[in-house]
């Protein structure tokens, strides 16, 4: 009998001992075969806890030029042991993808409207913020008010902002000791361009082989932005009603004759049709006086370090502060994400200054917060002036439409057109304008909606 009561106590005392350790949370840690760990709290408070590794990695899609993948992994590595996947692709191959199977997404912002259209993206989990990470230097890792508005729609946060694409005008050696640092206007500055002409430099200089859709469309819709006197609020590519695409209003086809006009230049096609490094590399290493527009946060290491020459503010007749493309990188959190606690982390950890840092050089369209080419360099030079603007969170930009990508392309082609001379500008504009409007005209209802929701607003 003494003994069965001894027996009986001792098996009290350990299943007390049990659920004492199951409450204090003793149980084993399962998180290591956990793929599906969407289970963050609400209040967000499991964000201030890294999650433990997981053995299957994080899926990790970018849409952009990623030259050295060993740099991201690496930088990962240090931070977390959490393996991941690296996939790089072109912003034509996410859109073909069926669904969008990976954990983070690392796209243009101007594609965050066809994301949101196909549910392909989640809303920001206030997981996944960083507000108090400090780098090295002391500075607070966030990004420009600029950068920010640019992953919102309907006041709804989507994305991590990675950079902010903002073009400039810059110019060579020679043309900057002819120009002061006060704004000057298209005009003052064709008449530079037409003493070059006149002087008799030759213009046999080799064209370009490849055409960057993406960068001529950029370059056009900068200096029409500083042509146009409507008010950005309510988007300078679509009437708010009816949704009609603008491109037949007067300050389009001016905005279509300047780049032609740019194009003209010694070797000057080369850097319309081409890249931003094209343009920028050209514009530093010219002899004679030219001019070319160029996104000083897109450049290779190579370009990124160019000293001399200047970038120069074009008059805006409606005192526009600039124009942002949505080049810049986002980072958002998919739908198909399997594995949400460590995707946050990762988001969080791409916040840091010190993260970006290390990865700008190796994945286009992300800024890093020092200059990694030198105080001195043109690049770095253009991005501090650009700093005010870029604090500025209405600075306009181009809307997130579901049909972002095809209608660039349609741009492209035309612009692409005028420049080679196949056609004239104003043709070029108009043949745009046509294929536009047979573009969004099926679906002009629905896109008002959206239109008004990337731009911030709401009727």
């Amino acid at each position: 009998m003494l003994a069965y009561r001894s027996q009986h106590s001792l098996a009290s005392i350990l299943l007390a001992a049990s659920l004492l350790c199951w409450m204090v949370g003793c149980q084993p840690d399962s998180s290591s075969n956990n793929t599906d760990d969407s289970g963050d709290g609400a209040d967000g408070v499991s964000a201030l806890v890294e999650p433990t590794a997981s053995s299957v990695p994080l899926r990790i899609w970018i849409a952009a030029e990623l030259t050295a993948p060993e740099v991201f992994n690496r930088q990962w590595l240090a931070h977390s042991e959490q393996p991941i996947e690296l996939r790089q692709l072109s912003v034509e191959e996410l859109l073909a993808e069926e669904e969008c199977s990976c954990d983070v997404l690392l796209v243009p912002a101007r594609q965050l409207g066809e994301l949101i259209e196909r549910e392909w993206i989640r809303k920001l989990p206030d997981a996944a913020l960083l507000t108090s990470e400090l780098s090295e230097g002391g500075e607070l890792a966030v990004s420009s008010a600029a950068a920010v508005a640019q992953t919102t729609f309907r006041e709804q946060r989507y994305a991590i902002p990675l950079g902010c694409a903002l073009p400039t005008v810059v110019v060579s050696p020679s043309l900057a000791t002819e120009l002061d640092d006060q704004p000057v206007t298209w005009q003052e500055l064709q008449t530079q361009l037409d003493q070059q002409d006149a002087s008799g430099q030759s213009s046999e200089e080799p064209q370009p082989t490849s055409v960057d859709s993406d960068a001529i469309v950029d370059r056009f819709l900068a200096v029409l932005a500083t042509l146009t006197e409507r008010d950005s609020k309510y988007g300078l590519l679509f009437d708010m009603q009816t949704m009609q695409p603008s491109l037949k209003e007067p300050e389009f086809y001016a905005a279509g004759e300047i780049l032609v006009r740019l194009s003209q230049q010694p070797g000057g096609q080369a850097a319309v049709l081409g890249s931003h490094d094209d343009a920028w590399q050209w514009a530093l290493q010219h002899k004679a006086p030219v001019a070319a527009v160029a996104v000083p946060a897109q450049l290779s290491p190579e370009s990124a370090k160019l000293t001399g020459g200047k970038t120069i503010t074009i008059t805006s007749k409606s005192n526009l502060p600039g124009w942002n493309t949505g080049g810049g990188l986002v980072a958002a959190l998919p739908a198909e994400c399997r594995q949400t606690s460590r995707a946050n982390s990762l988001l969080r950890w791409l916040q840091s200054s010190q993260t970006r840092t290390a990865i700008a050089p190796v994945i286009e369209g992300i800024e890093s917060s020092t200059p990694l080419a030198g105080a001195n360099a043109t690049s770095w030079l253009a991005r501090q002036k650009q700093a005010e603007i870029l604090s500025n969170s209405d600075l306009p930009r181009e809307p997130s439409l579901p049909l972002t990508y095809q209608l660039r392309q349609l741009l492209a082609a035309q612009l692409v057109a005028a420049v080679r001379g196949e056609k004239s500008a104003q043709q070029a504009i108009t043949d745009a304008h046509t294929s536009w409007r047979e573009l969004t005209q099926r679906s002009a209802e629905s896109l008002r909606y959206k239109y008004q929701g990337s731009l911030g607003l709401s009727f």
